[in-house]
Protein backbone atom coordinates (compact mmCIF):
# COMPACT_ATOMS: atom_id res chain seq x y z
CA UNK A 1 0.00 0.00 0.00
CA UNK A 2 2.86 2.42 0.77
CA UNK A 3 4.42 1.70 -2.62
CA UNK A 4 1.11 2.30 -4.37
CA UNK A 5 0.57 5.56 -2.50
CA UNK A 6 4.06 6.72 -3.35
CA UNK A 7 3.53 5.88 -7.01
CA UNK A 8 0.21 7.64 -7.24
CA UNK A 9 1.05 10.69 -5.23
CA UNK A 10 -1.53 13.26 -4.23
CA UNK A 11 -2.79 13.81 -7.77
CA UNK A 12 -3.25 10.13 -8.52
CA UNK A 13 -5.10 9.54 -5.28
CA UNK A 14 -7.56 12.36 -6.00
CA UNK A 15 -8.18 11.06 -9.53
CA UNK A 16 -8.77 7.55 -8.21
CA UNK A 17 -11.31 8.76 -5.67
CA UNK A 18 -13.14 10.83 -8.26
CA UNK A 19 -13.49 7.87 -10.65
CA UNK A 20 -14.52 5.38 -7.96
CA UNK A 21 -18.13 4.16 -7.93
CA UNK A 22 -20.26 5.76 -5.26
CA UNK A 23 -22.68 3.86 -3.04
CA UNK A 24 -24.64 6.96 -2.06
CA UNK A 25 -28.20 7.48 -3.40
CA UNK A 26 -28.15 8.88 -6.93
CA UNK A 27 -31.76 10.13 -7.15
CA UNK A 28 -31.52 13.90 -7.73
CA UNK A 29 -33.49 16.35 -5.70
CA UNK A 30 -36.86 17.12 -7.18
CA UNK A 31 -37.41 13.93 -9.16
CA UNK A 32 -40.42 15.50 -10.89
CA UNK A 33 -38.21 18.07 -12.58
CA UNK A 34 -35.61 15.42 -13.35
CA UNK A 35 -37.95 13.32 -15.58
CA UNK A 36 -38.62 14.98 -18.96
CA UNK A 37 -42.05 13.35 -19.25
CA UNK A 38 -43.20 14.34 -15.77
CA UNK A 39 -41.78 17.83 -16.21
CA UNK A 40 -43.72 18.25 -19.45
CA UNK A 41 -46.86 16.96 -17.78
CA UNK A 42 -46.44 19.39 -14.90
CA UNK A 43 -45.99 22.28 -17.33
CA UNK A 44 -49.18 21.29 -19.14
CA UNK A 45 -47.43 20.33 -22.37
CA UNK A 46 -48.87 16.80 -22.30
CA UNK A 47 -52.58 16.06 -22.40
CA UNK A 48 -52.96 13.06 -20.05
CA UNK A 49 -56.40 11.50 -19.73
CA UNK A 50 -57.05 9.80 -16.39
CA UNK A 51 -59.47 6.86 -16.56
CA UNK A 52 -60.69 4.50 -13.89
CA UNK A 53 -59.61 0.87 -13.67
CA UNK A 54 -63.16 -0.28 -14.48
CA UNK A 55 -63.20 1.75 -17.69
CA UNK A 56 -59.85 0.32 -18.70
CA UNK A 57 -61.08 -3.20 -17.97
CA UNK A 58 -64.12 -2.65 -20.17
CA UNK A 59 -61.94 -1.40 -23.01
CA UNK A 60 -59.58 -4.35 -22.64
CA UNK A 61 -62.29 -7.01 -22.45
CA UNK A 62 -62.01 -9.75 -25.07
CA UNK A 63 -64.86 -10.94 -27.21
CA UNK A 64 -66.01 -14.54 -27.13
CA UNK A 65 -64.36 -15.27 -30.47
CA UNK A 66 -61.04 -13.91 -29.21
CA UNK A 67 -61.30 -16.05 -26.06
CA UNK A 68 -62.06 -19.14 -28.13
CA UNK A 69 -58.96 -18.53 -30.24
CA UNK A 70 -56.67 -18.00 -27.24
CA UNK A 71 -57.93 -20.55 -24.72
CA UNK A 72 -57.78 -24.19 -25.89
CA UNK A 73 -61.08 -26.00 -25.45
CA UNK A 74 -61.00 -29.30 -23.56
CA UNK A 75 -62.98 -31.94 -25.42
CA UNK A 76 -61.21 -35.16 -24.49
CA UNK A 77 -59.92 -36.39 -21.12
CA UNK A 78 -58.05 -39.64 -20.60
CA UNK A 79 -57.57 -41.23 -17.19
CA UNK A 80 -54.85 -43.88 -17.03
CA UNK A 81 -55.79 -46.39 -14.36
CA UNK A 82 -59.21 -47.89 -13.63
CA UNK A 83 -58.73 -48.52 -9.93
CA UNK A 84 -60.21 -47.02 -6.78
CA UNK A 85 -58.94 -43.53 -7.68
CA UNK A 86 -59.13 -43.32 -11.46
CA UNK A 87 -62.52 -44.96 -11.97
CA UNK A 88 -64.61 -42.83 -9.58
CA UNK A 89 -62.71 -39.64 -10.44
CA UNK A 90 -63.25 -40.04 -14.18
CA UNK A 91 -66.89 -41.05 -13.64
CA UNK A 92 -67.70 -37.91 -11.69
CA UNK A 93 -65.88 -35.72 -14.22
CA UNK A 94 -67.86 -37.28 -17.06
CA UNK A 95 -71.14 -37.01 -15.15
CA UNK A 96 -70.61 -33.32 -14.38
CA UNK A 97 -69.42 -32.46 -17.92
CA UNK A 98 -71.66 -34.09 -20.55
CA UNK A 99 -69.92 -32.18 -23.36
CA UNK A 100 -66.49 -33.73 -22.60
CA UNK A 101 -65.49 -37.22 -23.68
CA UNK A 102 -63.85 -39.05 -20.75
CA UNK A 103 -62.03 -42.33 -21.35
CA UNK A 104 -60.59 -44.58 -18.66
CA UNK A 105 -57.82 -46.89 -19.89
CA UNK A 106 -56.20 -49.84 -18.18
CA UNK A 107 -54.23 -52.88 -19.32
CA UNK A 108 -56.32 -55.14 -17.10
CA UNK A 109 -58.97 -56.39 -19.54
CA UNK A 110 -61.03 -58.06 -16.83
CA UNK A 111 -61.31 -54.85 -14.86
CA UNK A 112 -62.36 -52.93 -17.96
CA UNK A 113 -65.05 -55.53 -18.71
CA UNK A 114 -66.47 -55.06 -15.22
CA UNK A 115 -66.55 -51.28 -15.64
CA UNK A 116 -68.53 -51.83 -18.84
CA UNK A 117 -71.00 -54.17 -17.13
CA UNK A 118 -73.65 -53.81 -14.44
CA UNK A 119 -71.29 -55.16 -11.78
CA UNK A 120 -68.64 -52.51 -11.15
CA UNK A 121 -65.29 -53.63 -9.71
CA UNK A 122 -65.60 -51.24 -6.75
CA UNK A 123 -68.43 -49.86 -4.65
CA UNK A 124 -69.12 -46.28 -3.63
CA UNK A 125 -72.53 -44.91 -2.58
CA UNK A 126 -74.22 -43.54 -5.70
CA UNK A 127 -71.36 -44.51 -8.02
CA UNK A 128 -73.47 -47.08 -9.90
CA UNK A 129 -76.05 -44.49 -10.97
CA UNK A 130 -73.36 -41.99 -11.97
CA UNK A 131 -71.52 -44.54 -14.11
CA UNK A 132 -74.72 -45.84 -15.68
CA UNK A 133 -75.89 -42.35 -16.74
CA UNK A 134 -72.51 -41.15 -18.02
CA UNK A 135 -71.54 -44.45 -19.67
CA UNK A 136 -74.87 -45.45 -21.24
CA UNK A 137 -76.59 -42.09 -21.62
CA UNK A 138 -80.17 -41.61 -20.53
CA UNK A 139 -83.41 -39.86 -20.99
CA UNK A 140 -84.47 -37.32 -18.39
CA UNK A 141 -84.52 -39.12 -15.05
CA UNK A 142 -84.12 -38.65 -11.30
CA UNK A 143 -82.56 -40.66 -8.48
CA UNK A 144 -82.00 -40.32 -4.75
CA UNK A 145 -78.53 -39.03 -4.00
CA UNK A 146 -78.27 -40.75 -0.60
CA UNK A 147 -76.46 -43.93 0.54
CA UNK A 148 -78.56 -46.99 1.27
CA UNK A 149 -79.19 -47.86 4.92
CA UNK A 150 -78.40 -51.29 6.26
CA UNK A 151 -81.44 -53.45 6.97
CA UNK A 152 -82.31 -53.60 10.67
CA UNK A 153 -79.40 -51.40 11.70
CA UNK A 154 -81.60 -48.63 13.06
CA UNK A 155 -84.79 -50.46 14.07
CA UNK A 156 -86.28 -49.11 17.30
CA UNK A 157 -83.72 -46.30 17.51
CA UNK A 158 -84.67 -42.85 18.74
CA UNK A 159 -82.37 -41.34 16.09
CA UNK A 160 -84.48 -42.98 13.40
CA UNK A 161 -87.66 -41.35 14.66
CA UNK A 162 -85.96 -37.98 14.82
CA UNK A 163 -84.50 -38.36 11.35
CA UNK A 164 -87.82 -39.43 9.83
CA UNK A 165 -89.55 -36.48 11.43
CA UNK A 166 -86.83 -34.19 10.10
CA UNK A 167 -87.15 -35.62 6.60
CA UNK A 168 -90.87 -34.93 6.59
CA UNK A 169 -90.37 -31.26 7.48
CA UNK A 170 -86.91 -30.27 6.30
CA UNK A 171 -86.57 -28.92 2.76
CA UNK A 172 -82.97 -30.13 2.59
CA UNK A 173 -84.04 -33.78 2.95
CA UNK A 174 -86.93 -33.30 0.56
CA UNK A 175 -84.49 -31.94 -2.03
CA UNK A 176 -82.33 -35.11 -1.94
CA UNK A 177 -83.48 -36.13 -5.42
CA UNK A 178 -81.10 -35.43 -8.31
CA UNK A 179 -82.72 -34.70 -11.68
CA UNK A 180 -80.65 -35.51 -14.77
CA UNK A 181 -81.43 -34.12 -18.21
CA UNK A 182 -81.35 -36.27 -21.33
CA UNK A 183 -77.80 -36.86 -22.49
CA UNK A 184 -75.58 -38.94 -24.74
CA UNK A 185 -72.88 -41.33 -23.46
CA UNK A 186 -69.57 -39.59 -22.71
CA UNK A 187 -67.82 -42.07 -20.37
CA UNK A 188 -65.86 -44.92 -21.92
CA UNK A 189 -63.60 -47.70 -20.61
CA UNK A 190 -60.94 -49.15 -22.88
CA UNK A 191 -57.71 -51.14 -23.00
CA UNK A 192 -56.34 -49.09 -25.92
CA UNK A 193 -53.91 -47.11 -23.79
CA UNK A 194 -51.66 -45.56 -26.43
CA UNK A 195 -54.47 -44.49 -28.77
CA UNK A 196 -56.51 -42.81 -26.04
CA UNK A 197 -53.47 -41.03 -24.63
CA UNK A 198 -52.66 -39.60 -28.05
CA UNK A 199 -56.18 -38.16 -28.46
CA UNK A 200 -56.53 -36.56 -25.01
CA UNK A 201 -56.39 -32.87 -24.18
CA UNK A 202 -55.98 -33.66 -20.46
CA UNK A 203 -54.26 -36.74 -19.05
CA UNK A 204 -54.82 -37.99 -15.51
CA UNK A 205 -52.40 -40.60 -14.19
CA UNK A 206 -54.06 -42.71 -11.48
CA UNK A 207 -52.11 -45.94 -11.26
CA UNK A 208 -51.41 -48.11 -8.25
CA UNK A 209 -48.44 -47.11 -6.06
CA UNK A 210 -48.25 -49.79 -3.35
CA UNK A 211 -45.60 -50.23 -0.69
CA UNK A 212 -42.52 -52.11 -1.86
CA UNK A 213 -42.48 -55.73 -0.77
CA UNK A 214 -38.85 -56.46 -1.62
CA UNK A 215 -35.60 -54.72 -2.42
CA UNK A 216 -34.32 -51.46 -0.99
CA UNK A 217 -36.95 -49.82 1.19
CA UNK A 218 -39.15 -52.90 1.43
CA UNK A 219 -42.04 -52.38 3.81
CA UNK A 220 -41.77 -48.59 3.87
CA UNK A 221 -40.87 -47.16 0.43
CA UNK A 222 -43.32 -46.68 -2.44
CA UNK A 223 -43.23 -48.96 -5.46
CA UNK A 224 -43.14 -46.59 -8.45
CA UNK A 225 -42.93 -49.29 -11.13
CA UNK A 226 -46.40 -48.72 -12.57
CA UNK A 227 -46.08 -44.95 -12.42
CA UNK A 228 -42.74 -44.95 -14.22
CA UNK A 229 -44.13 -47.25 -16.92
CA UNK A 230 -47.12 -44.96 -17.51
CA UNK A 231 -45.01 -41.82 -17.68
CA UNK A 232 -42.92 -43.45 -20.41
CA UNK A 233 -46.01 -44.20 -22.49
CA UNK A 234 -47.40 -40.71 -21.90
CA UNK A 235 -44.12 -39.09 -22.94
CA UNK A 236 -44.15 -41.14 -26.14
CA UNK A 237 -47.77 -40.73 -27.25
CA UNK A 238 -49.14 -37.54 -25.65
CA UNK A 239 -50.04 -34.76 -28.04
CA UNK A 240 -48.18 -31.41 -27.85
CA UNK A 241 -49.83 -29.05 -25.39
CA UNK A 242 -51.65 -31.74 -23.46
CA UNK A 243 -52.19 -31.08 -19.76
CA UNK A 244 -50.88 -33.88 -17.53
CA UNK A 245 -52.01 -34.37 -13.94
CA UNK A 246 -51.57 -37.02 -11.28
CA UNK A 247 -54.09 -38.75 -9.02
CA UNK A 248 -51.93 -40.95 -6.81
CA UNK A 249 -51.54 -41.40 -3.07
CA UNK A 250 -47.83 -40.71 -2.67
CA UNK A 251 -45.53 -37.68 -3.20
CA UNK A 252 -43.71 -37.66 -6.52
Amino acid sequence: MQAISAALGDTGEVAYLENAASTAPTTPEGSLSFSPILRAAADGALDIEYTSLAARANNMSLSSTQLDSRVPMVRNICCVGAGYVGGPTASVIAYQNPHIRVTVVDRDAQRIRRWNSKHLPIYEPGLGEIVRIARDGSRECAFHNEPDKLDGSDVGSDDTACSSECESQCEVHQAGVTVVAARQPNLFFSTQVSECIGEADILLVAVNTPTKSRGAGAGSATDMTSFEAVTGVVAQHARPGAIIGGEIDCPV
